[in-house]
């Protein structure tokens, strides 16, 4: 035969007996089911990267059900529809490519040293494709080419499994439509080995060479050349010295590093012998359970520690078994760790083991990949860690010290959580921080001194805590010179508000309610926030007189203003007619008295809508009082805005 003919044979073949490895033929079936129309759409060899445990449900009424199910427990194919994989596609046409993966396994061809074509660059069939050619089996279809996704005509794959067998040479013609064919001598060869009977049952005089081959014809092929026992070339892939399929089972690979404190799961890979497989622990590390299936779970300690032999016995349905050794290493959490700096890693590391990070609602990634910035709700800048956000996400405990390590964070948000203890010192230390959000848990102590300046930070959410103790001094304008949002609300704070807090000009939004902050004495100046739209100072014990009025009234950008549950007194004051845009104002609960402002109306406030809460004015211990436009207005927003009137 021409050389370069040889190599096409050879390279076809292959191709077919990788496809035939996915499926069997019932012994019964002729030639004629072989030759079953092909269907136009082609099979992806991407389904046969996992191998297959069960049946398929389009197989039923397939001539090669039998094949195909064999095929399935000698783990040679897997499916045609990924990720379920419930399908066989057994009219589907085979490919280059899926006949490499079904005939690298049907075959146990070792692995590949090199690549060796550039046109299956990252695809399924990669590492099949080498081992075939390392085998001898295939040169490619061209220069550094393999040509994965064409079809394989069955002249091809005659080829191919004369060359797998090294099938001797046949002194029969079997078939009249392969007369002077490239091909004919190897389909003679396939013939004489019982291989194929033919395409036109009953007297099964041709072979159809040029049409392609199908999954479920692939399947008959592959099962028939497995058995092959007759004669064939010393050293061939099927023939004794040459690779062939395990007749035991065997534990292939290793497994996976285990990481100190964190759930493990692995499966271990088996090869040969017959599925399914019942695996049974041995010996090995106290905490690592393996199930019957071979799944390796448990979670190791610190005193774990550093590598251990895990021995198992496996046997197949055929009751043949092995003894396997399988090395089960367990790291430290950050070893190995090399994308950001170890530092940062190990602050990640303490804030895991302080909120319970194995109990987190979604951990994904974290120290089971070395990059730390593929972990769950972290986000990095180079090799900085620069973002934490794993709000509502179940922490449970206390933060660590070690966060200040992380001098590359930009935002940490770990809202409505069940946070407790204090704020570390050194968080308020990082100076690229932008966002602070740890509001709705339940820290306490003090808010931390800001020991140097934040020139980033815009937004700080400390909210709905236990925080107690006076407002520091050093929160002001010099060290939050960028602050527009500060929300303090809902925790203990005490003491009054110190006149350095009012030189953070830059805010917009200040949320100081629900604590018990104090203050006349060293006057507030409001006049200082410009800019604020939003100031909620309710259910404090304020009770300056005459209301922070002349500071109020110069806000003229505010839309919210909450003044209620304190102890001012005296008539609202006519400044509050310049806070136009207002869209709510909260008054109640103090002790105002007298008449309400002219003024005080639609008018004035088009923003103040007549709903509930818009406008309150209710619990007064002194009595309002209000006529005309004003008594409209207040009578349709608070019903029960003077029942302070009532004795």
């Amino acid at each position: 035969m021409d050389k370069r003919w040889e190599c096409i044979v050879f390279r076809n073949v292959l191709l077919s007996v990788i496809v035939l490895a996915s499926l069997v033929i019932s012994p019964a079936a002729s030639e004629a089911q072989e030759t079953a129309p092909p269907d136009p759409a082609a099979s992806t060899a991407q389904s046969e990267t996992a191998l297959p445990l069960t049946a398929f449900t389009d197989t039923a009424n397939s001539v090669f059900v039998n094949a195909i199910q064999w095929l399935a427990d000698q783990q040679i194919t897997l499916g045609c529809n990924p990720p379920t994989n419930t399908r066989f596609c057994p009219t589907d046409n085979v490919s280059r490519g899926q006949m490499a993966i079904f005939l690298a396994r049907a075959f146990n061809f070792p692995a590949a040293s090199h690549d060796y074509f550039t046109d299956d660059n990252g695809k399924v069939y990669e590492e099949a494709a080498n081992r075939l050619f390392e085998s001898g089996l295939t040169v490619g279809c061209g220069p550094s080419a393999y040509c994965g996704d064409s079809f394989i005509r069955r002249d091809q794959m005659a080829a191919m499994f004369a060359r797998a067998l090294g099938l001797p040479a046949s002194s029969t013609n079997h078939y009249n439509d392969d007369n002077g064919s490239a091909f004919e001598d190897a389909i003679n060869k396939i013939a004489d080995a019982g291989i194929t009977q033919g395409c036109n049952p009953p007297s099964n005089s041709a072979y159809c060479p040029g049409q392609n081959v199908t999954r479920g014809q692939m399947s008959a092929f592959i099962k028939r050349a497995v058995e092959y026992s007759g004669p064939s070339a010393p050293g061939a892939p099927g023939a004794p010295g040459g690779p062939a399929p395990s007749p035991i089972p065997g534990v292939s690979g290793g497994l996976p590093n285990a990481v100190v404190e964190i759930p493990y799961s692995a499966q271990l890979t088996i090869t040969g012998g017959r599925a399914p497989y019942t695996v049974t622990k041995l010996s090995g590390p106290i905490w690592a359970g393996v199930s019957s299936t071979g799944l390796v779970t448990g979670t190791p300690l610190s005193g774990n520690l550093g590598s251990a032999h895990l021995e198992v016995r496996v046997t197949d349905s055929n009751g043949v078994s092995i003894t396997a050794a399988i090395v089960l290493t367990v790291v430290d959490k950050c070893q190995g760790v090399t994308a950001v700096p170890l530092a940062q890693c190990n602050a990640l590391k303490a804030l895991y083991n302080n909120t319970g990070g194995n109990n987190w609602t979604d951990r994904t990634n974290w120290f089971t990949n070395p990059n730390p910035c593929t972990w769950n709700g972290i986000g990095c800048n180079g090799t900085n860690i620069s973002l934490i956000r794993l709000n509502e996400n179940n922490l449970s405990g206390t933060l660590p010290i070690e966060l200040g390590a992380l001098t590359g964070l930009e935002e940490i948000n770990l809202q409505e959580n069940l946070l407790s203890g204090p704020i570390p010192a050194g968080l308020f230390g990082i100076t690229t921080l932008r966002t602070v959000i740890l509001a709705h848990n339940g820290l306490g102590g003090e808010i931390p001194e800001f020991t140097v300046p934040l020139p980033n930070l815009t937004r700080l959410a400390l909210d709905s805590n236990g925080i107690g103790g006076p407002l520091p001094t050093s929160m002001n304008g010099t060290n939050l010179p960028a602050i527009v949002e500060l929300a303090l609300d809902e925790n203990g704070l005490t003491g009054d508000i110190p006149v350095e807090f009012f030189t953070m000009s830059t805010l917009t939004s200040l949320r100081l309610d629900e604590n018990q902050l104090t203050g006349q004495s060293n006057g507030f100046t409001f006049g200082n926030f410009p800019n604020l739209t939003r100031l909620e100072l309710g259910n404090n014990e304020f009770d300056s007189q005459p209301f922070y009025a002349a500071e109020l009234g110069t806000l003229t950008g505010l839309t919210v203003l909450d003044l209620s549950g304190n102890q001012f007194t005296g008539p609202i004051p006519t400044e509050f007619l310049n806070l136009g845009a207002l869209s709510r104002l909260e008054l109640d609960n103090n002790d105002l008295a007298g008449p309400i402002p002219v003024g005080f109306n639609a008018t004035s406030f088009p923003n103040l809508a007549a709903v509930p809460g818009a406008l309150t004015l209710f619990g007064q211990t002194g009595c309002l009082t209000a006529t005309g436009a004003e008594l409209t207005f207040v009578q349709a927003r608070d019903p029960l805005w003077n029942d302070g009137c009532t004795p």
